[in-house]
């Protein structure tokens, strides 16, 4: 807090309100404003807060949130803030936050009655002066009701293109669907129950769907077909995949005599059948399979679900959104995390939600707990610098921290009365398979990460999210996004192990 300099002065002096005060009181009053500085994120004004403070603008720029979200922005030196709830005696109807590191002229309004100058008269004249910005506003009230049969025009237009979209997006599934039609699937597994399962999946999308279960079957099909994609159970994988790199080579030659598999180990999908979580560790050496599901052969609806959640995802270059893990047409919620202490927020809305919806207590505590690991890792992990180097992540996780907006993670979520699925998304997509794949190994072996480089413990709150929840999945697109999505049945449909379930999707 410092005394005000003659350009402050002058800048009090140019304000309608204030120099239309009596000459002896406002060179009064104006020795009793102070000048103090925000940080960026920093609270000014809470809404519903008593507020007896006027302040003025002086440098920056402030949010304007209601419940939460902001609705404008203040950015004009000179505009008054705080400034009805102080004059007026009214609670604050606004939370006031410093968008920028921003400089605040103010006056304690009740500081006055231990002043010489007489309060009440003060309060008198500065309400008449006040009337002027008054009618400033009102004036910029009516300029925008002019607007607003434009803008009802304007919205009766975009409700038209909006259900051209709709529209245009309805043709397109249908068109997507036949398209399915001309796709041909290899899928490789040893086990003819799970075979059966894959031919129900695939049928229903139109997709041609040829099975192998031996070695040799695998020979004589990707010898003599072409295949868009490739299925592989583990126990399978070490050999046939080998012969998949062998089949690329043939597609870059010139002969065209033998038809063979793509030559996108991208359109690859690793099949994994977890017996405990010990299978973290195997999969540590398919790490370059991008695509990897984990299938539970006494869950038939997660299967089939992941098998044609896997082709829709893959086929149509389509990662992310967790709709695709839900009934279609679900509404889905969504809420950006503007720092580390608007997480809780955002978390208690989305368990807030559920609870209406009916949600046992036992899940909702599930809910929060994974969603809370979630936006920690969001927040703290994920934000890199343009080298790729980590901004917070060697920060104490009680340290708050405001985010800049193009670093801000999405809180989505949404219920099909069957499952609950939420999903947090970082635009970074800087989190590595193998990472992942090392944290939950090492924590399923009873291990805690100590390496200087990285903050103590190190990935038990992402083996918390798994064993939480019973799918989850990572979507990756390097450099650009990351999603991680939470499944949660409301019924108990998991398998009586209680295996840990958990696909990934790298592009």
């Amino acid at each position: 807090m410092s005394l005000l300099s003659s350009e402050d002065i002058a800048l009090l002096s140019d304000l309608t309100y204030l120099n239309k005060l009596p000459g002896f009181l406002f060179e009064k009053v104006i020795t009793l404003f102070s000048v103090k500085k925000f940080s960026i994120g920093e609270i000014i004004l809470n809404q519903n807060q008593t507020n007896s403070i006027l302040y003025i603008l002086k440098s920056g720029k402030l949010d304007i949130l209601v419940d939460n979200e902001r609705i404008t922005h203040i950015e004009t030196p000179g505009e008054p803030v705080g400034d009805i709830s102080a004059i007026l005696g009214r609670t604050v109807t606004a939370s006031i936050v410093a968008a920028t590191d921003v400089e605040l002229i103010f006056l304690d309004l009740e500081s006055l009655a231990d002043t010489r100058i007489e309060y009440t008269k003060f309060i008198q004249k500065f309400k008449e002066a006040y009337i002027d910005i008054l009618v400033e506003r009102i004036i910029r009230i009516n300029e925008k009701a002019k607007l607003l049969g434009e803008v009802s025009r304007k919205l009766s237009i975009v409700q038209e293109q909006l259900r051209m979209t709709k529209l245009e997006y309805e043709n397109q599934l249908k068109s997507n669907q036949m398209s399915l039609k001309k796709k041909s699937v290899l899928f490789c597994d040893a086990i003819q129950k799970d075979q059966a399962l894959a031919k129900l999946a695939f049928g229903g999308t139109g997709v041609e769907v040829k099975v192998a279960n031996t070695e040799n079957e695998f020979d004589k099909l990707i010898n003599n077909s072409n295949f868009d994609l490739l299925f592989c159970e583990m126990s399978l994988a070490d050999n046939l995949l080998n012969k998949e790199i062998k089949a690329e080579q043939v597609i870059s030659s010139k002969s065209t005599k033998n038809k063979t598999f793509s030559n996108q180990i991208d359109k690859t999908v690793l099949m994994v059948r977890p017996t405990g979580d010990s299978y973290f560790g195997d999969l540590k050496k398919y790490i370059n399979i991008p695509n990897v599901i984990t299938i539970a052969h006494r869950n038939r609806n997660s299967t089939i679900k992941n098998i044609v959640t896997s082709v829709n995802k893959i086929l149509y270059h389509d990662l992310f959104g967790l709709e695709k893990y839900l009934m279609w047409g679900v509404e889905v919620n969504s809420e950006y995390v503007v720092d580390s202490d608007n997480r809780h927020v955002v978390n208690s809305n989305m368990v807030k939600y559920f609870k209406q919806m009916g949600v046992r207590t036992s899940i909702l505590d599930r809910v929060y707990s994974v969603a809370e690991e979630m936006l920690m890792n969001a927040i703290y992990d994920a934000p890199v610098d343009k080298n790729g180097k980590p901004i917070f992540n060697h920060l104490p996780r009680t340290q708050k921290i405001t985010l800049e907006e193009k670093m801000r993670p999405t809180l989505r979520y949404a219920t099909d009365g069957l499952s609950i699925a939420f999903s947090v998304e970082d635009p970074f997509g800087c989190i590595k398979r193998e990472t992942i794949l090392k944290y939950l190994h090492d924590c399923s072996q009873g291990k805690i990460q100590m390496d200087v480089k990285e903050k103590a413990g190190a990935g038990r709150g992402l083996y918390q999210m798994v064993m939480l929840s019973d799918d989850i999945i990572f979507n990756i697109e390097h450099d650009v996004k990351t999603e991680v999505i939470s499944v949660i049945q409301l019924e108990l449909e998991r398998d009586s192990e209680k295996f840990p379930r958990i696909s990934y999707f790298y592009k």
